[in-house]
């Protein structure tokens, strides 16, 4: 979607929205800033504005006409609460005009339906009623889209039957507001479905004239879109009381920024009528609901790691500021969907240290969770898990950067993974100790996520394998796990996003760091064959030969690829891109598409 005016920073837009919540109550609302107003609607993108005005235009030269042939057909798309009868109403009361509201779910069979249009049939010739049907694209019979075929008739010649006599109409406009998607493109998509086939949905799709597709409080620029219902709601909990009043900035910050509300724009009124506001002048943490009804309408958003199984992870490092913004972006969009991310970075100076000093100042920025215990939750769930060594040198390296209590509060979690036994340790040298502990980390790390975003890293060898990224990249592959690769920052990620067909032209050369392994590293190796083929990955290779045939074997497009949900066209794109902006949109996109599959 264009937005109407640029997007705005995340500090100016909290500005903005913060001026729409925070604001004298006892007059009426100001402009919304960024957006056109169609009625009491704020738009804030070029098709919403496009589409609600097309709507208008469909319906407006349509009741003018004399003799219409048939019933005029729109159908109405949107998230759960983003406000589909609200954006209707809105429409038909510039024109003046009534409609008529039937739910699909509370339908008992056809019967139910000729009745409402037989008596919308009794309407004056010359004026056109307007019937809403929600949910139409609900089961019927236990049937998928079983109502759809039965609207073929009635939406294509005007006729229906009703106690066995036909039912002429006409002169109608029909809505129908549906439930299964959440735009009209996803609804169309459904034609390669054999369920929407059998219930004539492309027939049902080709009598559609026009659509619209309402975004919620989910949808950026969110924190706008939320300040809009949370000024309205608040003005309807405090009614005409003439007191002064103002809600706290922090609290209102908090849930401006809050990761997703589960039924949009119906979850922020509940938080509002749960609120405890009556006779109040001012809306604090303690006026929230408690935290389990909280729950029931905001949670991280769709990523978050108890929905998906799953952490984020993360992999790279290069201390330039174009990786800095890349991280910076691709972090703050997962975290605004509620993602926890992982990675294995020191806290000291060094590899990756530079990273999670980042990380850390980051996650310091971001508000507190919607909560009723005094504005915080003393141990939310990790925003950010970080995998270290367990040695002396790593416990103090972690506590000196942040202490213990502070990780609580932001929500990190460290863990250290442990060292091999003496046992284990019986038989190798410093080398493959230290190499068989940097694998088992990796591979913690790998085991508790759903998927991989991998950027830049260091292409010299590691122990006498091969760089780290190529190896965390080999593990998730290895687990059928989606990767995320943006290579034109250069590092290890080009690399392996070459050999996975990524680059264009498709080369498929194999770069220095994975052509050979150090002459007397093979027979280390050999010895450590079996610790880094954990079962069931009994054949994963062990050189950096078979590493770089492994991964041409995994590349895009062919049978072991795991699908990210990402196009060819856009793999291509995302390992091409030195926008940060537009990495971190394509990363979110596929994971977003993904979810659905990740959490079956």
């Amino acid at each position: 979607m264009t937005l109407i005016s640029p997007l705005p920073s995340s500090e100016e837009e909290l500005r903005q929205a913060m001026s729409i919540v925070d604001c004298d109550y006892s007059r009426p609302p100001s402009p919304v800033p960024g957006a056109t107003q169609f009625g009491a609607l704020a738009l804030f993108t070029h098709e919403e504005r496009d589409q609600i005005n097309a709507m208008h235009d469909l319906i407006s030269r349509y009741v003018n006409l004399t003799k219409p042939p048939r019933p005029l057909s729109l159908a109405v798309f949107g998230p759960p609460g983003s406000g589909k009868s609200f954006a209707v109403d809105q429409i038909l009361e510039r024109l003046r005009l009534v409609s008529m509201k039937v739910n699909l779910t509370q339908a008992s069979g056809p019967r139910d339906l000729s009745e409402v249009l037989t008596y919308a049939a009794r309407t004056p010739r010359n004026e056109s009623p307007v019937i809403f049907f929600d949910e139409f694209d609900a089961p019927r019979q236990g049937a998928p889209f079983g109502w759809l075929s039965w609207f073929l008739a009635p939406m294509q010649d005007g006729q229906f039957l009703h106690n066995g006599s036909p039912v002429e109409l006409r002169r109608a406009v029909y809505l129908f507001a549906g439930g299964t998607a959440e735009t009209m493109e996803q609804f169309t998509a459904f034609s390669r479905l054999a369920d929407f086939q059998k219930a004539k949905g492309p027939d049902f799709i080709s009598r559609l004239r026009g659509f619209l597709d309402v975004c919620g409080p989910n949808v950026e620029p969110r924190m706008l879109r939320r300040a809009v219902l949370f000024r309205a709601e608040l003005g309807k909990a405090i009614g005409n009381s003439g007191t002064t009043f103002h809600p706290d900035r922090e609290l209102i910050t908090s849930l401006l920024q809050a990761g997703r509300y589960r039924q949009g724009a119906r979850s922020i009124a509940a938080v509002v009528s749960l609120s405890h506001l009556e006779g109040k002048s001012s809306f604090a943490w303690n006026d929230l609901p408690i935290d389990h009804l909280l729950e029931l309408h905001i949670d991280r958003g769709p990523l978050d790691a108890k929905l998906i199984g799953g952490s984020i992870a993360f992999s790279g490092y290069a201390e330039t500021k174009e990786v800095e913004q890349v991280w910076c972006a691709v972090a703050r969009k997962l975290w605004d969907e509620g993602a926890t991310l992982s990675y294995g970075g020191r806290w000291a100076s060094g590899p990756g240290g530079w990273l999670m000093k980042f990380l850390e100042d980051e996650l310091r920025k971001r508000p507190s969770e919607p909560s009723s215990d005094n504005g915080y939750r003393s141990k939310p769930d990790p925003w950010l898990q970080s995998f270290l060594d367990d040695t002396i040198d790593e416990h103090t390296n972690v506590d000196a950067a942040i202490s213990r209590a502070d990780r609580d509060r932001m929500g990190l979690k460290v863990t250290f993974a442990p060292h091999l036994t003496d046992e284990e340790r019986l038989g190798l040298d410093r080398w493959q100790q230290a190499g068989l502990e940097h694998f088992r980390r990796r591979l913690a790390i790998t085991d508790r996520s759903v998927a991989r975003f991998v950027v830049a890293g260091a292409r010299t060898n590691h122990f006498g394998r091969f760089p780290g990224i190529p190896e965390e990249v080999m593990l998730s592959l290895a687990q059928q796990k989606p990767v995320y690769i943006a290579g034109a920052l250069g590092g290890a990620a080009e690399d392996v996003g070459s050999l996975l067909g990524l680059a264009h032209p498709r080369l498929g050369a194999v770069p220095s760091c994975l052509k050979a392994d150090p002459e007397d590293a093979e027979p280390k190796l050999i010895d450590l064959a079996d610790r880094l083929r954990p079962g069931p990955w009994t054949d994963l290779p062990i050189t950096a030969k078979d590493l770089a045939s492994f991964l041409k074997a995994h590349a895009l497009g062919g049978p072991k690829w795991p699908d990210n949900a990402l196009s060819f066209e856009e793999n291509r794109r995302l390992y091409a891109s030195r926008e940060p902006d537009e990495v971190a949109s394509l990363v979110r996109t596929g994971l977003l598409r993904l979810l659905p599959r990740l959490i079956q």
